[in-house]
């Protein structure tokens, strides 16, 4: 049963219209075989109110006294779809249709009919138009389409016991043409801020795949180039570009005066959620300082009150961590105060809690309540890393230095069968290499001292500044 009708259905209609028109004029240029070919199925679209109807039947109304062949029903079959789709790219065409989208729709239809032969032929005449300069994002976007299109395809026909070349060709294909989206917004966002330095730099190495369907949605139909940037800046996130973040965020908090209060709470939302891992990979850094104050200045005037009613898990973990980084303590103890109750309405978030109670009473010297409470959390995937790290630096700051071997060697371990991206794996290692140099040295104010300062530094770990105050306060194990 060969549903020929299931193809004319997925056109739009007035495409089919087109076509029936198409058949009617008597298919110029066309063999007469599929002349009759064509007509015959227009009469069974007509009759049948275009419900479906199958290929034996059409084939004895076309060719009576003929026996049915199924291989040369396919031929035609083909032949027919050639013509098909190359009316209904020249009408789209006509009616000012971006080529490239026709060309993208024609290859997923082909794609699923399994018409290889013409599927190949046609993406092999689209190369020129893929390998041209790109006129808009939203073309490289289609581009993207048709590489995956191809790539599904040559994966769903191969050959499980045989590489298929094709498949990993346009795999790397679809990889490029990511890359060249993101160049290209990159570009669009300086042109629009005129910073010509920003225009002049090459992008970086990415790394794929990106949810790049996540990064689309995020970005705003309107033309101001606050929402590029900061869309931009949520891709570099995802890919953990951290050069490249800095840079759109210096960008970003030059423009922040121009935010109207839907911007301000996207800023907001973005800047706490990400800041203890984006903002706070060098010691010091000014703009954390700037955006922080921005955040506190619109709570504390009740501009945030409704955004903040709810308030997601880590959101809440993230934000109380940043303040006791930055130094406002008071302020963390504020926010802590508001949301436990109604966070803990959730057995779930107890842990959560529990660990920010405990980062407070660290950074106020209570070191034992810490570890009390240190020892009531759940240790938990999410939880685990931070709650060794302020186990390690309770047995520092309470010269429990047996315990805090023993932790560092479990910490190691940890680290090593961790599923975490490799660049928080290796920022944590960094973080511990730091620490147990600090207990080796045994000469405060040596060269070694000195040198491990400027790596401590030069580090992009987010707890720096403790480790610092550890070197310049040195005290012998």
């Amino acid at each position: 049963m060969d549903k020929v009708q299931q193809l004319l259905r997925s056109l739009r209609p007035n495409e089919r219209k087109r076509f029936v028109l198409y058949l009617e004029s008597g298919f110029v240029g066309v063999p007469r075989h599929l002349f009759e070919f064509g007509q015959g199925i227009l009469s069974h679209c007509e009759a049948s109110n275009w419900e479906l109807c199958d290929s034996k039947t059409i084939w004895e109304d076309i060719f009576p006294g003929q026996p049915y062949n199924d291989r040369k029903w396919r031929k035609r079959k083909s032949e027919l779809l050639k013509v098909l789709y190359a009316f209904v790219r020249q009408e789209q065409e006509k009616i000012d249709r971006p080529s490239l989208l026709d060309e993208l729709e024609l290859l997923q239809a082909l794609a699923a009919r399994g018409e290889a032969g013409i599927f190949e032929k046609n993406l092999k005449q689209l190369s020129s138009k893929l390998t041209g300069k790109h006129r808009s994002g939203a073309e490289i976007l289609v581009k993207v389409r048709i590489y995956e299109t191809a790539y599904n395809f040559f994966r769903e026909r191969q050959n499980p016991n045989k590489e298929n070349p094709k498949e990993a060709f346009f795999l790397g294909q679809r990889e490029k043409a990511l890359n060249d989206f993101f160049l290209f917004e990159k570009l669009k966002t300086a042109t629009a801020l005129e910073n010509r330095r920003l225009m002049e730099q090459t992008i970086p190495e990415i790394d794929f795949p990106v949810n790049f369907d996540a990064y689309v949605q995020m970005q705003s139909t309107g033309e101001e180039p606050l929402y590029r940037i900061f869309s931009i800046l949520l891709l570099a996130l995802r890919m953990q570009q951290a050069s490249l973040f800095l840079e759109f965020e210096n960008e970003l908090m030059a423009h922040h005066s121009e935010f109207d209060q839907e911007e301000k709470q996207l800023l907001f939302n973005f800047a706490i959620n990400h800041a203890v891992r984006a903002y706070l990979i060098s010691p010091g850094n000014e703009n954390a300082l700037r955006l922080f104050a921005l955040y506190r200045e619109c709570y504390d005037s009740g501009t945030l009150t409704n955004q903040w009613d709810e308030i997601a898990t880590p959101h809440f973990k993230n934000l109380i961590s940043l303040g006791i980084r930055l130094g406002e303590v008071e302020f963390a103890e504020r926010i802590l105060k508001k949301y436990k109750g109604k966070l803990l309405e959730n057995p779930e978030n107890r842990s959560t809690v529990v660990l920010c109670e405990a980062m407070l009473f660290f950074s106020l010297g209570e070191f034992k309540h810490c570890q009390n409470h240190l020892r009531k959390i759940d240790s938990s995937k999410q939880l685990k890393i931070d709650l060794r790290i302020y186990e390690m630096k309770a047995h520092y700051e309470l010269e429990e230095w047996d315990f805090l071997e023993n932790k560092i060697q479990s910490f190691e371990r940890l680290l090593q069968r961790s599923s975490l991206p490799e660049s928080r794996v290796l920022l944590e290692q960094s973080w511990l290499r730091c620490l147990k140099k600090i207990l080796q040295i045994a000469e405060p104010g040596s060269e070694k001292m000195l040198q491990l300062k400027e790596e401590i530094l030069a580090g992009d770990f987010h707890d720096a500044n403790w480790l610092l105050k550890k070197l310049a306060e040195k005290r012998k194990p």
